[in-house]
């Protein structure tokens, strides 16, 4: 393989996880501005049935961000396994080419003996903020939606 080859191999596939980059980014900046909305509107209401529904709207909001955001890592796995495999079939090294990095942990050395590494093990991928932040937002509207319904549990209880 040529310099040029190689030179144009990297630029395609740093391309690629550059698109996948700016589409994380944006998803994410959705999801902030969308839980920002949510939650100024809840504060302009004291409406019961009208907060039950924000915060319900504030969960799906949550978990459809976090799918997205889910699935955007899975795809920049997926290209670089893609890499890793080019790279294998052209008898090439990575030590080759500047390191592509997609931001995903993915390729995480296991020791058992060591506790931070079976703990990274398990929820490693979960404590990016990627993932984190959508189940923090969704576990604040749970507690709201659960406020919620014991405000009509108390409202039905004083009928």
């Amino acid at each position: 393989m040529t310099v040029e080859e190689k030179r144009l191999l990297y630029e395609g596939f740093s391309a690629i996880i550059s698109e996948e980059n700016k589409l994380s980014h944006n998803r994410f900046i959705w999801l902030l501005t969308m839980q920002g909305f949510l939650f100024a509107t809840l504060t302009q209401t004291e409406n019961l049935l009208f907060q039950f529904t924000v915060s319900i709207l504030g969960i799906l909001v949550s978990a459809i961000m976090w799918n997205a955001l889910w699935l955007n890592e899975r795809a920049m796995e997926y290209i670089l396994k893609c890499w890793d495999e080019k790279l294998e079939k052209e008898y090439l090294s990575s030590k080759d080419f500047p390191p592509i990095w997609a931001g995903a942990i993915t390729k995480y050395k296991y020791n058992p003996k060591r506790m931070p590494d079976r703990f990274m093990k398990v929820y490693g991928k979960y404590l990016t903020y990627r993932h984190s932040i959508p189940i923090c937002f969704a576990l604040a509207w749970f507690v709201l939606f659960s406020y919620c319904v014991m405000g009509f549990l108390h409202l039905l209880a004083l009928l």
